[in-house]
């Protein structure tokens, strides 16, 4: 169905899965390129924006979403005071590009930057959610929660008794760029 109406259109999709950090596009090819929840990921950044740039169309736009410092910060503080050995790596990984840094980082590449935050703040009331959510996390998570997951649940549960709802704040946006 999608497909007869980009035809209609004269719109075409092209995809590709490439490593960001090896980045090699075709120059002034591209009306748009998106980049979802990934930069922070790029080793070499700098090179992978720059190879972005030169590879939009001169009207060309980027997209890129990313998450803020604020991000899940009391799903975070949560899990902490539960056990603070429980690793939580996106709360790290993430800080080489996030809403507060993202623009220094874009503006040496493209000269309009529009910064889009989205509210989508989430109010929990099922212990089962966040204690699934956690037991996901990377890392060692799962072999904690083997061992001590009945204390989260007792912990969730007391505190959706107490409270109703557990507020956790999404902190995310997109930055949407050109030359």
């Amino acid at each position: 169905p999608y497909e007869a109406l980009l035809n209609e259109r004269n719109i075409s999709v092209t995809y590709s899965v490439m490593d960001a950090n090896e980045l090699s596009l075709n120059a002034n090819k591209y009306d748009a390129i998106i980049a979802n929840h990934m930069l922070y990921h790029v080793k070499n950044r700098d090179a992978c924006l720059q190879n972005i740039a030169k590879a939009l169309k001169p009207n060309g736009t980027l997209f890129c979403s990313t998450v803020g410092d604020a991000h899940m910060r009391e799903l975070h503080k949560l899990v902490t005071d539960f056990d603070a050995r429980i690793e939580m790596p996106s709360a790290h990984f993430t800080v080489a590009f996030r809403l507060e840094n993202a623009t220094q980082q874009l503006e040496k590449h493209f000269s309009v930057i529009e910064r889009h935050d989205h509210e989508n703040d989430l109010i929990v009331d099922d212990a089962n959610v966040i204690y699934d959510y956690i037991d996901s996390y990377p890392g060692n998570a799962h072999f904690i929660l083997s061992q001590r997951g009945d204390d989260l649940r007792e912990m969730l549960q007391s505190k959706l008794e107490k409270e109703g709802a557990i507020f956790i704040h999404k902190a995310t946006g997109i930055f949407i760029c050109r030359k």
